[in-house]
């Protein structure tokens, strides 16, 4: 990834499994509250969900009113909603651990999660569902977990027809249609999660899934078919806080696209109100990717809240510069949507980049590979680690398979710097110089500024570490490093990148060591391209 290629994140919906996905976004739509209980407290919206629930025992109001249990304990008005759907057949798995938890507290459930970087596990629970769907055909919620299991295991194929058979089955369900939706996303076809999205009959009132065609119309550069709707259902303020959050925090990227501050500002303010963990993310890529956007009040005000989301906990622990601690929330993050190779790519970025953990960051990479097994970001981030920790015949081995998925990678700096680092790594100088070089040319020829800072930042780390020029020649070429135009741009997150391999340089070249003969040569070609 690059410094100054600042991440445009838009609010994609989550797709995690069912025990992860908060209740209020498997209530269907049709049970969404009316403007008349927005003042409510917690304690009285309870009671009012209760008396609803009385009235129409439904399933969706038995859900909507445990979703209470997980701020109000110990009340006895979560029974019977309770055990409705413990014995309900059409109850998710995840309403009736929620369930169990509220009528049995002693008892000691099941975990949900696995260990998605087994391979072996996922294959175990895949044929566990494929039994279970011998006998109920028509569970789409399970149909649709084994697309997402199929997904992390890297079967696109058979994800998607899990996916069909789950949209034949229920083609307005809110958590199939935006799981579905961020999987062709993932895969690179947007248009079908639009065209999916946009025929669907709850797409007129459902909140949700309107923020979900208004985020992936602007991925892929098209315009929203529900924007106007959206904006005109979201001002009649028809809906509980917590069911607009999402489609809130989409209308605001699309002011924000726009240059209209004061409509941005108000949206994301709406989208704060009882946000869902995606607002929360947004709102922290805001405040530490364009904090001009967000004024201070409202950073300030929201802040106390990002614990409530993995991936916001993880935007502001980098914020603070706290690389460690980020590093173990870019895993957990890695552990709720495993499917993404873009939680991995960045994650194992700063790992090796700033808090130097190269053991964490090929654990994160070879997670990610689980799902995306062609990465070439995630390849070439664990050739790096493996590098720096000293495993370079593991190394070699990862260059080579990312040289055999990707045909083009001459074509591409950043891994002719990587194959360099490798060369220099088995004794091959030359060899290795010949591909910084190679890499500059391209960089030269249309990449940016602080990329080529990068590789010539890289190449000289390498020379330092072979012995090949002494501590002087090492601080007359960290000078002109320094000088040069493309550090100190104000790009902070760079800077502190310089300064973590100025200081490995440093503390290299200051050892003693046996210098090669050729060294004169080396810093001339050096200092020719710095």
């Amino acid at each position: 990834m690059n410094f100054d290629d600042k991440l445009n994140r838009l609010p994609l919906p989550k797709w995690r499994a069912l025990a992860s996905t908060p209740s209020m976004e498997l209530v269907s739509a049709g049970q969404i509250l009316p403007d008349e209980e927005l003042a409510l407290t917690r304690a009285d919206r309870m009671h009012a969900l209760y008396e609803r629930w009385q009235e129409t025992p439904s399933l969706d109001n038995a859900l909507e009113l445990l979703d209470c249990s997980s701020f109000i304990s110990d009340n006895g008005l979560f029974f019977g909603p309770a055990a409705q759907i413990i014995n309900s057949s059409d109850a998710t798995r995840t309403s009736k651990f929620v369930a169990q938890q509220v009528v049995r507290p002693d008892r000691k459930l099941l975990n949900p999660t696995y260990d998605f970087s087994n391979r072996q596990d996922l294959h175990k629970i895949i044929s566990v569902n494929r039994r279970r769907l011998q006998t109920e055909t028509q569970n789409s919620l399970l149909h649709s977990e084994q697309a997402r299991l199929y997904a992390i295991i890297d079967e696109p194929d058979a994800a998607e027809r899990s996916f069909n058979i789950a949209l034949a089955i229920s083609p307005d369900n809110r958590h199939i249609l935006r799981g579905f939706s961020r999987f062709m996303v993932h895969i690179g076809g947007p248009e079908k999660a639009l065209q999916r999205l946009r025929r669907s009959n709850a797409m007129a009132s459902d909140p949700w899934l309107q923020a979900a065609e208004i985020a992936i119309s602007e991925q892929h550069g098209v315009g929203s078919h529900v924007a106007r709707a959206a904006t005109k259902n979201l001002e009649a303020s028809h809906v509980m806080p917590e069911h607009i959050s999402e489609l809130a925090t989409a209308l605001a990227t699309l002011e924000r696209s726009v240059g209209n501050r004061k409509k941005f500002k108000k949206r994301l303010i709406q989208s704060l109100q009882q946000p869902s963990d995606n607002a929360l993310a947004q709102a922290s890529w805001y405040i530490r990717q364009a904090p001009d956007d967000v004024d201070e009040e409202v950073s300030d005000a929201i802040l106390p809240l990002f614990h409530n989301s993995k991936e916001a906990r993880t935007y502001t622990l980098l914020k603070g510069r706290r690389w460690r601690e980020a590093v173990q929330c870019f895993a957990d993050w890695q552990r709720e949507e495993s499917f993404s190779s873009h939680i991995a790519i960045e994650g194992s970025f700063y790992a090796v980049s700033f808090a130097k953990d190269y053991e964490a960051a090929a654990s994160i990479c070879r997670n990610g590979l689980v799902a995306n097994s062609t990465s070439h970001g995630l390849l070439n981030n664990l050739c790096y680690a493996e590098r720096r920790m000293g495993r370079v015949e593991d190394a070699v081995k990862t260059m080579e398979k990312l040289k055999s998925v990707h045909t083009a990678w001459k074509t591409f700096p950043v891994y002719l710097a990587t194959d360099g680092m490798l060369k220099f790594a088995l004794g091959d100088y030359e060899a290795g110089r010949i591909r910084y070089q190679e890499a500059l040319k391209i960089a030269d020829d249309g990449e940016t500024p602080l990329l080529r800072q990068r590789i010539k930042m890289h190449w000289l780390h390498e020379e330092v570490i072979s012995g090949t020029v002494t501590e002087v020649q090492s601080k007359h070429l960290i000078s002109k490093l320094d000088s040069d135009s493309g550090i100190g741009t104000g790009v902070k997150e760079f800077d502190d990148y310089w300064d973590n391999i100025k200081e490995e340089i440093m503390l290299e070249s200051s050892n003693p060591v046996k210098m090669h003969v050729q060294s004169t040569n080396i810093v001339h070609s050096l200092d020719k391209c710095i």
